[in-house]
């Protein structure tokens, strides 16, 4: 296989499979099928007696939010225009706020003046806080300039505060806020990442340089309550009881902290998310609606049978019935095994190990490995998913271990994601030189080399196998013309023959070509502001583009500064330019991680995106 390939297409490939769902050929307007219509009532008897179908859940879906902020620390590409309500939001966000070293946020500048100059612009931010969301979490934001404004970029700037919050219009016509949900940039300012995977020149002013990315740089400030509301009218103090009982007694809290459900009113349940399902609300969510509310063991067994024949039907929903075998628990796990190990079906291998696993069944492993490493399986990625979910961390790091050398580069970004969060001694974390505005990851794999860039969550950079240099002549120019990076020029003694001078001079030489030269400019004059160089492996090469620009106690300078976006660029104009021979992978959205694991079978639902 050859070692130039690229994924970042793989968003493109999604988009077409959207597109393609969307515009296949109409449906006949004839009355469904018998076979059909049964089908989905069997389907549905499946749940009749669990929880969601007398409840639903209140707070399932995600709240969008919206505010304003000023970027600053543009090269005079900003502009002053800001409408007099923008300016009194922004001004109501800076209120009473410091910096973490407890100076004010704008120092003696007020905030008119700072809009003022060419070097910040305003912008609207906007964001979503998913269910079951507790303050302190991280989310992504997503800005963009003020239409109709002379802004043309927001590369290299950074985020001021900024509150955001439900935004509606009142019936005049006036943006109505409600109280802040969400604080952006502070206490300390937060990068903008521009996307710099997609082409176009600058002084065409495109739209893409006018809108990025808070990668990570959004604070939830209030956790987010759930409720089981029940459908019944009037409600039920009974079954309130009842169903606070049951989901108690499976979903059992440690001491001291607030149980799982707690009544509130006879139509009303407040939820709280047990410590072991942090990170992955939604799949908990999934548990207590498919929770039946019985629990005799003959009952309980007569379900568990139906569920796992129901496996085999491709009508049925495959993630409702894996949810309600898990919510019954361990007792279904010898049933699970017997389906995982003789069943013919790949789906109902699949479905049956991965929920074993999720019970803890170590023996399951086996057969999630083997799908895990078969590229012609539509459950490949899940079942990579489901192997890094495993209880047991150390069997769970075993098993995804050997998939960092398969030459399928999704398969090894998934099974990197959940080595690096268990702390796989096969990940090794680089240090940087404070404060760098991004991590970097070395991944010990056996195939051939590919750099993986996080765009959501946490700005970090993987580097898998290698050793990865920039060969060859190298010459590299940001968009901006404030960045360079070229082969470091050797000393015209290199054109000295040894037995006419000495041959130290010679190895000097030597040892130069095997560097970089950096150049970085200021981005107000245009002039070089540092140089610096470095060796040609990718890791030195990033920690000298990403380091702290400030030099040590010694007056030596080791890196340039730059944040995360600019390196990520200056990566990929190198890897344009086959300076760098690898993979290169953009991280997808979560809906398009979602359409690329989505098996190739009938679906009613869409699959739930696995949790890095």
């Amino acid at each position: 296989m050859s070692t130039r390939f690229i994924f970042v297409a793989i968003a493109a490939s999604c988009l077409a499979l959207i597109l393609a769902s969307c515009s296949g050929p109409a449906a006949p307007a004839t009355a469904p099928s018998a076979s059909l219509d049964s089908s989905r009532e069997a389907d549905a008897s499946l749940f009749k007696d669990t929880i969601g179908s007398i409840a639903e859940l209140e707070g399932w879906d995600p709240i969008p939010i919206r505010g304003y902020g000023v970027v600053i620390g543009l090269a005079d590409t900003g502009s002053r225009e800001c409408p007099k309500q923008i300016l009194e939001i922004i001004r109501g966000g800076f209120r009473g706020r410091r910096r973490s070293d407890g100076k004010p946020i704008l120092g003696d500048v007020s905030l008119r003046n700072l809009i003022n100059s060419s070097a910040t612009a305003v912008v609207a931010v906007e964001g979503l806080i998913p269910a079951a969301a507790a303050a302190g979490d991280r989310i992504d934001l997503d800005i963009s300039a003020l239409p109709n404004t002379q802004t043309t970029s927001l590369a290299g700037g950074e985020l001021l505060v900024s509150e955001l919050s439900i935004e509606v219009i009142s019936s005049s016509g006036t943006p109505v806020r409600k109280r802040p949900m969400v604080l952006a940039g502070y206490p300390e300012p937060a990068p903008v990442f521009i996307n710099p995977f997609i082409g176009g020149d600058p002084v065409d002013r495109p739209v893409w340089l006018r809108s990025g990315r808070i990668i990570g740089g959004g604070t939830v400030l209030h956790s987010r309550s759930l409720r089981l509301v029940l459908r019944i009218p009037g409600g039920s103090y009974r079954l309130i009881r009842q169903i606070s009982e049951r989901l108690n007694f499976r979903f059992p809290t440690l001491p001291g902290q607030p149980p799982t459900a707690e009544g509130e009113s006879r139509t009303t349940i407040k939820l709280m998310t047990p410590r072991e399902y942090h990170g992955r609300a939604r799949h908990f969510l999934m548990l207590v609606l498919q929770t039946y509310l019985f629990n005799d063991p003959v009952s309980i067994a007569g379900w568990s049978e139906r569920l796992i024949d129901g496996l085999s039907n491709p009508d049925f929903q495959a993630s409702r019935i894996t949810a309600a075998l898990e919510a019954i628990g361990n007792s279904n796990v010898p049933a699970l095994r017997k389906a995982y190990r003789s069943s013919p079906s790949p789906r109902v291998r699949y479905y049956a190990a991965s929920t074993a696993a999720l019970l803890g069944d170590d023996q399951a492993i086996p057969t999630l490995t083997e799908i895990a490493a078969d590229n012609s399986s539509p459950y490949q990625l899940l079942a990579v998913s489901a192997l890094g979910q495993f209880p047991d961390a150390y069997r769970s790091n075993q098993a995804l271990r050997p998939l960092l050398d398969t030459e399928n580069a999704l398969v090894r970004i998934r099974a990197y994601e959940y080595l690096a969060k268990n702390g796989d001694p096969s990940v090794v974390p680089v240090s940087m030189t404070a404060p760098a505005e991004f991590s970097l990851d070395v991944v010990r794999s056996k195939a051939q080399p590919l750099i993986y860039v996080q765009t959501m969550k946490q700005p970090r950079i993987v580097l898998f196998g290698g050793p990865l240099n920039c060969e060859g002549q190298v010459f590299y120019l940001s968009r901006d013309k404030l960045l360079t990076i070229t082969s470091a020029q050797p000393s015209s003694t290199t054109d000295v023959p040894p037995e006419l001078g000495s041959a130290e001079p010679a190895r000097s030489s030597a040892a130069t070509a095997e560097k970089l030269s950096l150049l970085r400019c200021t981005p107000t004059t245009g002039e070089i502001g540092l140089e610096l160089q470095t060796s040609r492996d990718l890791v030195s090469l990033i920690k000298a583009l990403g380091s702290d620009v400030e030099p040590d106690f010694q007056g030596v300078h080791h890196g340039l500064g730059l944040d995360y976006s600019q390196t990520v660029a200056a990566l990929y104009g190198l890897w344009r330019s086959k300076s760098i021979r690898a993979g290169f992978v953009l991280q997808q959205s979560d809906i398009a991680r979602a359409i690329v694991e989505q098996p190739s079978e009938p679906v009613r639902e869409p699959p739930e995106p696995a949790v890095p």
